[in-house]
């Protein structure tokens, strides 16, 4: 805003990561309704009130409100949406076939030792639709092959299933790092 004030051309981008996994349940939701998402896209996730598509939609809202208030008007996209398109595609067979480079960048900047077989792709669950408890551990440069890990976070439980699927057109994300 301070820079279309002063007279320059900006655009403010704001993106909302709805194909996150659920990882926190907020203390008024009912934990035996709501306990089954943890680990679920954001966006495929029934909203907990009115007025919203999904429960990433449903706390969006407040984000929107805000930039309402403060007369902000930014360009909002979903990444789940930017997924499903496609266009990440190509950037996603890149980082897969560089795992061994992106493992070697985790040591050397955060000093997490990534094994051998991680990949850094998160996909969801042909079963039970969780994407958190997901490893992705082999591509053959069109499918990965994954197992929903039963223990592979604290706040989901993963169901055991193991298949091979394609990572692309929004079946699941590259991690936030």
């Amino acid at each position: 805003k301070a820079l279309c004030d002063a007279g320059m051309n900006a655009e403010f981008i704001y993106g909302s990561d709805d194909l996150d996994p659920m990882d926190s349940l907020p203390v008024y939701l009912p934990k035996e309704k709501w306990s089954p998402c943890m680990g679920m896209p954001l966006c495929n996730i029934p909203a907990p009130g009115e007025g919203a598509a999904n429960y990433a939609d449903y706390y969006f809202q407040e984000f929107q409100e805000v930039f309402e208030k403060l007369g902000v008007k930014p360009r909002i996209y979903k990444m789940s949406e930017v997924y499903k398109s496609g266009k990440l595609d190509k950037w996603i067979k890149i980082v897969l076939e560089n795992a061994d480079k992106i493992r070697e960048t985790y040591k050397r900047v955060s000093g997490s030792e990534k094994g051998t077989e991680w990949l850094p792709f998160n996909v969801i669950c042909e079963k039970c639709g969780k994407i958190g408890t997901t490893r992705v551990y082999d591509f053959d440069g069109k499918e990965v092959q994954y197992k929903c890990e039963p223990n592979l976070v604290a706040w989901a439980q993963g169901c055991g299933f193991e298949s091979r699927t394609s990572p692309f057109n929004g079946n699941g994300k590259c991690p936030w790092k």
